[in-house]
């Protein structure tokens, strides 16, 4: 009986268990069904935007070849090598990669960009439009060969000219600066002095006379190239050497002090100066800025380091290699620019400072806009995306137009939403738009009104529909690096922009390969087919 009793316990749960279990399942039902009365499933979140992802593969050879290539690239040629343009003209340039005995390379890739805004604009496939303002651009535009070889990458760049055909404004002779302006000298030394004319705007002017000048022979004398033979006592000359610049008949001339001291001393060997000492600009304008390092003797010296910077933060920005943006406010900031040599020396580090004044011109009289361009010209952007864009207006002068009021409109209705401060929406059908865009730009002048118009070409991106891997295959030495890219295109063959490549690789027993296609050969050697994978996305929004 006892053992009949030890059973039933074990296979039969108490009553009191049953109950609790029967209470648990009912109370679960009970809030079951209370909320299946009182709410509604919720819909489910449609996605706002669909991914399209297409996959393709390159090869590797991995070889212990140690020998360079012979096929290198060394040189570059552009086509056309002379580019004159008119204002706003466009050309489609082209280049060609040699290796050292001149033959031609043709697995190299192409890397366009354009070193000075002003000329104008450039895109990856070397179509070049001219800026609006005339004049002789040296070095405007790079180009950059990238090959990829057993030994690694290779790359080698060029530059090249642009001339704007146009009437460009005249420049004049309107200041000079001394270097340096206030030379510590010593008795029976032998000094060198430069002189630099500039036009009013800042800009260095060539072709500049000078006729140099002594006023108090007790300081000694300077001949026509500017060299001082010191012979006088210690102490200071004022006004002592005068300098006078000719330049297509105007005259214009400066005089400095000259201090003569019986030792030298520590901070005598170094000095530093900028070029010119006062800018005179117009509130936006651009202007690169100069210094020169200046040893005891006068003469210019290399190896320094330069560090600008801008003290008044109304006077503009100014970035380290001396470029200067002016601002907006009219005024005079002195020495609001300061520049400061360093230079690693035997004693130590020798330091030099000095300052430039800044003069943001009032602009009370507006020139006549001459003409307008939209900035970009074209745009290739992708459904639902947005362009920004803006104008640029040159006036009779070539110098930037002031008081411009512009309004943007579509002259294609159905191409996208375009609002009055140049924000563009792209709602279209895929496909390309000639001056889908118009910017009206006018200019109060008295009673006159000045308009000019110009377009903006739209091409709207379609469904990635093909890609492209660059190098299909690539012959690499262990540890090389070789660089991959892809390319795709839309069903209308429109180069797409802002595609995400996730790169990996097949076996990872053969290299590492990077987020951005460069992949680094490891030391198993072989040929690996289709090793390299890139799939390739792309984010659509979902037409509502």
């Amino acid at each position: 009986m006892a053992r009949q009793s030890h059973r039933a316990q074990v296979n039969r749960p108490p009553k009191l268990a049953l109950l609790l279990t029967a209470l648990m399942a009912l109370t679960l039902l009970a809030a079951c069904s209370g909320s299946g009365a009182s709410q509604t499933d919720p819909k489910p979140v449609e996605p706002d935007t669909i991914t399209v992802s297409k996959e393709i593969t390159a090869s590797v050879l991995i070889t212990a070849l140690k020998a360079e290539p012979t096929s290198q690239v060394d040189s570059i040629t552009i086509s056309p090598g002379i580019v004159v343009l008119d204002p706003e003209e466009s050309i489609t340039l082209s280049a060609q990669a040699h290796d050292r005995q001149g033959r031609p390379i043709i697995d190299a890739e192409f890397i366009w960009s354009v070193v000075d805004p002003r000329a104008g604009a450039i895109g990856p496939d070397g179509k070049f439009g001219a800026g609006l303002s005339p004049g002789t651009y040296k070095g405007a535009i790079s180009v950059t060969a990238v090959q990829n070889t057993p030994g690694g990458i290779q790359h080698v760049t060029t530059t090249l000219a642009v001339t704007i055909v146009g009437e460009k404004p005249e420049s004049n002779l309107a200041s000079i600066e001394i270097l340096p302006d206030k030379p510590t000298v010593l008795s029976g030394q032998i000094f060198r002095l430069r002189a630099v004319g500039f036009t009013e705007d800042g800009l260095v002017l060539p072709g500049v006379s000078f006729a140099w000048q002594v006023r108090d022979p007790e300081l000694g004398r300077i001949n026509d190239l500017g060299y001082l033979t010191v012979v006088g006592e210690a102490r200071t000359f004022k006004d002592v050497v005068n300098v006078t610049g000719v330049w297509q008949g105007v005259k214009v001339s400066k005089s400095i002090d000259v201090a003569v001291l019986r030792t030298p001393k520590a901070d005598d060997f170094l000095d530093v100066q900028v070029l010119p000492r006062t800018v005179h600009v117009d509130p936006g304008d651009k202007l690169q800025l100069r210094a020169v390092t200046l040893n005891g003797l006068g003469e210019i010296m290399t190896g320094t380091q330069l560090r600008w910077s801008l003290d008044e933060a109304s006077a503009g920005v100014i970035d380290g290699n001396g470029d200067f943006v002016a601002g907006e406010a009219p005024g005079i900031f002195t020495d609001a620019v300061r520049v400061e040599a360093v230079l690693p020396g035997e004693q130590g580090i020798l330091r030099a400072v000095d300052f430039a004044s800044v003069v943001i011109r009032k602009g009370t009289e507006d020139r006549p806009l001459e003409a307008v361009r939209a900035l970009p010209s074209s745009i290739i952007v992708s459904p639902g995306n947005r362009a920004i864009l803006s104008v640029h207006g040159v006036d009779d002068l070539g110098g930037t137009a002031s008081g411009l009021v512009t309004s943007w409109a579509a002259a294609i209705p159905n191409v996208g939403k375009m609002n009055a401060n140049g924000s563009f929406v792209a709602t279209g059908a895929p496909g390309h738009y000639p001056a889908a865009l118009v910017a009206t730009v006018e200019q109060s002048l008295g009673d006159d009104i000045v308009v000019r118009t110009a377009s903006v070409d739209v091409t709207i991106t379609g469904t990635l529909t093909e890609v492209e891997i660059s190098p299909t295959v690539t012959t690499l030495a262990p540890g090389r690096t070789a660089h991959f890219r892809v390319t795709g295109r839309d069903e209308n063959g429109v180069l797409l922009t802002g595609l995400v490549v996730r790169w990996s690789l097949y076996d990872d027993r053969i290299g590492t390969i990077d987020a951005f296609g460069n992949f680094t050969a490891g030391e198993e050697l072989g040929v690996f087919q289709a090793s390299i994978r890139a799939r390739v996305n792309q984010t659509l929004p979902i037409p509502r």
